[in-house]
């Protein structure tokens, strides 16, 4: 730290008889010359070092155009000279050059007021912490839960789960074979027994065994026999408003043969097979044995058609109509 002496003040013109005031007033004026190069070599110097947590704030230096600061009121030229002459003036202010100065060091500007680098965060210690045996219950992942129980209020369905069930009735048969002519219709009786499954609501599939045996009434008598065996579907258009009504359709493969009296031989027929139903059910007493169970015991009218194509035209075939009676069960899901 320097201290530079202030200026000193202008006095009064002392009388013609004082040669040792104006001696006094030249030393003066060699001091402020030497405050005032002194003044432009600290400005010229490079900046001092930054001071430690420990050290005073420095002194802003003097320029060459401003006052030097007053370190001490000046006790007259004699107290001035004495300073400036002084061997702490001359160590307080290095020539320019000198060895002895001491080098600031640099200052570091990668050290900031943030600190040595933090270690980047964990990504396991990013998540949210819990706080508690309560956080902790609620970060849980949740059982999974039963199905809601339906309503009490809600009737299960009845058309529903695997199936099983036949229909017999009346049927009346047309039937053309190559041998003998069939100019009469065939009435008799058929019976279909039925395996499947409700996958959907709306949408049955099971298979099918058709069977049917009819008789000719005019002279000469005929019988046919025929049977077939199918692919059957069930579609349900009231599903939503569980109303029993299905429409049936089905394919497969299937033959007969018709055999008139005195004769005996036989002219037959076979190939594709399809049907098409309609059908209606009743569930008697269901409500009152399984209230809370789908399926039941069911039973309805069904009318349908089976037919067996022709391979080609003119050739045997066979059509049937019938109207029956269909037995089942539903075992529900």
């Amino acid at each position: 730290m320097t201290f530079v002496p202030a200026p000193p003040r202008r006095l009064a013109p002392a009388p013609a008889l004082a040669p040792a005031r104006r001696a006094s007033r030249l030393g003066s004026s060699a001091i402020a010359v030497v405050v005032a190069l002194t003044a432009e070599v600290a400005t010229a110097a490079p900046a001092a070092p930054a001071p430690g947590p420990s050290d005073s704030p420095p002194t802003p230096a003097p320029t060459a155009g401003s006052p030097a600061p007053t370190a001490a009121p000046a006790a007259g030229s004699s107290t001035a000279a004495a300073t400036a002459g002084s061997p702490i003036a001359k160590s307080a202010s290095p020539a320019p050059g000198d060895p002895a100065a001491p080098t600031p060091a640099p200052s570091d500007s990668s050290a900031g007021a943030e600190g040595p680098e933090a270690d980047p965060e964990d990504s396991s210690r990013s998540e949210r912490k819990l706080d508690g045996p309560g956080d902790a219950a609620a970060v849980e992942t949740p059982a999974e839960a039963p199905p809601p129980a339906r309503p009490a209020s809600e009737k299960p369905p009845r058309v529903d789960g695997t199936y099983v069930g036949g229909t017999l009735g009346p049927g009346i048969s047309f039937a053309r074979v190559n041998d003998f002519p069939t100019p009469n219709p065939f009435v008799g009786g058929g019976a279909t027994l039925r395996v499947g499954e409700v996958i959907y609501p709306w949408l049955s599939i099971g298979v099918e065994i058709s069977g049917n045996l009819a008789y000719r009434s005019a002279d000469p008598r005929q019988r046919l026999l025929q049977g077939a065996f199918l692919v059957d579907f069930g579609f349900y258009p009231g599903a939503k408003k569980q109303i029993p009504l299905s429409l049936r359709a089905g394919f497969g493969a299937g033959g007969g043969a018709v055999r008139e009296a005195r004769r005996t031989d036989r002219s037959g027929f076979g190939g594709a097979v399809f049907t098409a139903a309609v059908r209606y059910e009743f569930f008697p007493g269901a409500a009152k044995r399984r209230p809370t169970r789908g399926g039941g015991f069911s039973l309805g009218p069904e009318l349908g058609w089976i037919g067996f194509m022709p391979a080609a035209k003119g050739r045997p075939m066979s059509h049937t109509v019938y109207l029956g009676l269909y037995v089942g069960f539903y075992f529900g899901s």
